[in-house]
């Protein structure tokens, strides 16, 4: 696993994702133009 994350207030945050907050999901566009959706841990 070579993916590049931060970590803010004990939350590992993959730099590959787009977070929509409101709703707790999140983004990830994959190469082939697809996009996954999942929700956060809190949501």
């Amino acid at each position: 696993m070579g993916e590049k994350v931060e970590e803010y207030r004990g939350c590992v945050i993959p730099e590959d994702l787009y977070y929509d907050i409101e709703n707790q999901v999140w983004f990830r566009v994959n190469d082939d133009g697809t996009v996954t959706v999942g929700v956060t841990d809190i949501g």
